[in-house]
């Protein structure tokens, strides 16, 4: 008799001691931008303010191949590019077929192309200047894709935001932008950043 109590007092001391959240199983790892990482719980309650955005960049070459977009850098902003050239006053020029994007990335090729050429003029760097600030300003997170074309962002704020971004994949002179907008909702989101959806102007 006594040892049944003895036992049934260690086991009542137990549950007390280690609650049953204690032994959870399924962990999972949460990854941030920084490179470090937090283990949590399955049975912890998600978060209902933030959101984890999977981005998928690639390119369909004229030889029909489709090549990711490896070691590239894409900002997330409040506002897009056509958005942030409207408020600075910047004309769309002939050149850009129509699209505030495309003249952002023919700006950004011929700074990285060669700067002292005669189109490249001191109102085209000044445009650069501005955009640049603007998109500081602006900026959310900002990360690389890696050798797959991937980004992960984690715990952005739920929102719309715009995915900034180039690329000089297939070579020349010929610059591929994207400023695409993705209203985030809680949990995981994910978009593909393709020819579809580049050198286009959204609101």
């Amino acid at each position: 008799m006594l040892n049944s109590l003895s036992a049934f007092i260690f086991f009542a001391f137990s549950l007390l001691a280690f609650p049953s959240e204690s032994f959870s199983k399924d962990p999972v790892f949460i990854l941030y931008n920084d490179g470090t990482w937090e283990k949590t719980s399955t049975s912890a309650a998600p978060a209902t303010n933030t959101a984890c955005l999977k981005i998928q960049a690639g390119i369909t070459m004229r030889s029909g191949d489709t090549k990711p977009v490896s070691n590239t850098k894409f900002t997330l902003t409040k506002i897009g590019i056509p958005q942030i050239c409207k408020s600075k006053g910047i004309p769309i020029h002939l050149l850009s077929t129509g699209s505030y994007t495309t003249q952002w990335a023919n700006l950004m090729a011929g700074a990285r192309i060669d700067p002292s050429i005669s189109i490249f003029s001191t109102t085209a760097k000044d445009d650069i200047q501005k955009i640049d600030e603007a998109i500081l300003l602006e900026k959310i997170s900002e990360d690389t894709t890696d050798f797959n074309g991937q980004i992960i962002f984690a715990a952005v704020p739920v929102q719309r935001v715009y995915i900034n971004g180039m690329t000089a994949l297939g070579g020349g002179s010929s610059f591929t932008a994207w400023s695409v907008p993705i209203d985030l909702k809680p949990g995981e989101n994910k978009i593909t950043l393709s020819n579809d959806n580049s050198s286009q102007d959204f609101k």
